[in-house]
C-alpha cells in the first residue's frame, strides 16, 4: 500500500488501521488501468481495509478507490450544504469549497456499489457488486470513491468515516496537505 500511495505523490493519505474504526486484517491495494474510447489511459487504484473472520468472511470493511480523470464529472451536481437530494444523497463537504457526497444503505434500497476483490484460492481477482454506505467528491484530478459497511450504530459510523475520507483525500484546508 505505502509503495503505491508515494507513486501518487499527493494524490492519498493512507489512513493507519489503528486509526479506524474496526480492527483491520486485511490491506490490500488493486490497480487496474483502463483505455478510454480517446486512446487514454484511466488508472484506478483501490485501497481496502478489511476485518475478516476466521472462517473467511469479510465482517466489514472500507474501500478507498482514487481514479485519475480529465475533468470534474461531479461538476453537474448542484446541492448546497447539507441538504439531502430526494432524500438519498448529501453533502457532508470535504472542504469550504469541495463537496463530499455521501450517499447511505438503506433497507429499502439496493443501490448497487462495486469493488475489487482477490480470491486467494481461485488467485484471481473480481469484481463485485454489493450495497453499501459511500462517499464521493472529486479533488485535484482525481474521483474519490468511499464505500464502506461497519457494525453498530450507523449515524456515529458515518461522522467517523466522515473524517476519515477528509483524513485519506489530501485537500486546500487539510492538514495533510503539502
Amino acid at each position: 500500500m505505502q509503495a503505491v500511495a508515494t507513486t501518487m505523490g499527493d494524490a492519498v493519505h493512507l489512513i493507519d488501521p489503528k486509526n479506524l474504526p474496526f480492527k483491520s486484517n486485511i490491506q490490500e491495494v488493486y490497480a487496474v488501468t483502463s483505455e478510454m474510447r480517446d486512446g487514454s489511459l484511466q488508472k484506478l487504484f483501490q485501497f481496502t481495509y478489511k476485518e475478516k473472520s476466521l472462517t473467511g468472511v469479510d465482517r466489514q470493511y472500507i474501500n478507498f478507490t482514487v481514479t485519475n480523470v480529465d475533468h470534474n464529472p461531479l461538476v453537474n451536481y448542484k446541492f448546497k450544504d447539507s441538504q439531502d437530494f430526494s432524500g438519498e444523497i448529501k453533502n457532508v463537504g470535504l472542504s469550504f469549497m469541495n463537496p463530499l457526497y455521501f450517499r447511505a444503505m438503506t433497507p429499502d434500497k439496493g443501490f448497487a456499489y462495486s469493488y475489487y476483490y482477490y480470491d486467494a484460492a481461485g488467485k484471481r481477482i473480481y469484481q463485485i457488486s454489493t450495497r453499501a454506505n459511500e462517499f464521493y467528491t472529486y479533488y485535484n484530478g482525481y474521483v474519490y470513491q468511499i464505500g464502506y459497511q461497519l457494525n453498530g450504530d450507523q449515524q456515529e459510523a458515518q461522522e467517523k468515516m466522515v473524517a476519515i475520507a477528509r483524513e485519506f483525500i489530501p485537500h486546500i484546508n487539510s492538514a495533510n496537505a503539502k
